[in-house]
Parts: C-alpha cells; structure tokens; sequence
C-alpha cells in the first residue's frame, strides 16, 4: 500500500518542539546538519530568523510524515489500509490545529511575506486508497494555509499530470522522485520533481521579484 523509504522530513509536532513526535529527524540531522545548525526547534529557528530578516517568501510542505507515522502504527497488509482511514480524522485533525500554531507563530514574528505550502504529491497514483490518504492530508493543509493568508502551490497536480502522461500514474517510472533500483524509487523529489514544485510554486507566488 505505502512506500516504505525512510522520510527525514519533520511531523508537524516535531516541527513545533523537540519535544514532538519525529520519525527519524533528529538523529539525521545530528549526522547531517544540511545548511544550518541550530539547538532549536525548527519553528523556533523560523521565527527568529523572521525576526531578524526581512523576508519575502516562506514555503513549507508538512504533513506527509504525519500519515506516515500513522501508518506505521498500524499492521502491516492487508489490515494496514482500514486501521489508516480510521486513524485518519484524529491525525488529520491534530495536524490541522499544529499547522495553525505554525503559521500563528510565523505571523506573530512580523512575517508578512507570501506564505506558501505545497499539497503532496502521491509515488502512485494507481493506488486509490493512498491517493484519498493524500487528498485528505492536502485538503487540510490548503484549508489552514487559506485562513493564514497563505497561497497553496498544487504539488499533488503538477506530479500527477506528469505520472498519468508518461507513466499511466507511476512517479517513479516518470522520473520525478529519486531512483534507488531499476525498478524503484524514494518518496523525494529527483531533479526534475524538484523543478516541477518550484514552477508549482511560481505559479502562486504572485509577489513582485523586489520588495522595499
């Protein structure tokens, strides 16, 4: 049913605190800081760095790993797919008020920049029960990035339109998330994925190039 490559993106609640639910987060970056080290956690670092810097655009994609981590509280196939749709309104409804905290927090700190969040694309769109899992997740998401002031970029459209043209829905064989075999991919953005969330993300970003 699920993908099962290791996501090193952040819940919403990990984001929030170091104290929050993770899925393997902190331990990465303690192994691989990536561009910056900070003691904190991520929203605290977001707000600081608001704080101190005149700032234009904000993007942000959170949610997937939430679904993930419900999905591995469940059992494996083929009782996975039921205990996930029950889980699923606690989990999305928990995810709804952590990315209000967010974006509350974002705007507290003087950001009045565009604010904009990607809904998630799917590593296959054959697969109707994880495509309503992530329509569920991106309708929230949009939801509460609406009532932000936020703009939405349309991850879960640009990839899909890809997939279903060159691969009858497969992301992978497509091209636009990371090849690990011939035959098999990660959840993360290849080079090309990446440059389609960033046209996603032109198309909604609608701030001239300069601000004063």
């Amino acid at each position: 049913m699920w993908s099962t490559a290791p996501a090193r993106a952040r819940p919403a609640g990990g984001f929030i605190s170091l104290t929050g639910v993770d899925q393997a987060c902190r331990p990465y970056r303690a192994q691989f800081p990536l561009h910056v080290r900070h003691a904190t956690s991520q929203l605290d670092f977001a707000v600081s760095f608001l704080r101190s810097h005149k700032t234009r655009l904000v993007t942000i994609d959170i949610g997937a790993v939430d679904l993930f981590l419900l999905r591995d509280s469940c059992p494996p196939p083929p009782d996975q797919a039921g205990c996930v749709l029950q889980g699923l309104p606690p989990m999305l409804a928990t995810l709804g008020h952590n990315l209000g905290v967010i974006y509350a927090a974002m705007r507290g700190a003087g950001f009045r920049g565009q604010l904009v969040a990607f809904t998630y694309y799917v590593d296959d769109y054959r697969e109707p029960i994880r495509v309503a899992a992530f329509q569920a997740v991106n309708a929230v998401v949009a939801q509460v990035t609406a009532l932000a002031g936020g703009r939405v970029a349309d991850g879960f459209g640009a990839f899909k339109a890809i997939a279903d043209a060159e691969a009858g829905g497969d992301t992978c064989a497509a091209g636009l998330i990371n090849r690990l075999t011939p035959t098999s991919c990660d959840i993360h953005p290849s080079p090309r994925g990446r440059n389609v969330l960033a046209r996603a993300v032109k198309a909604v970003d609608n701030l001239p190039d300069h601000q004063d």
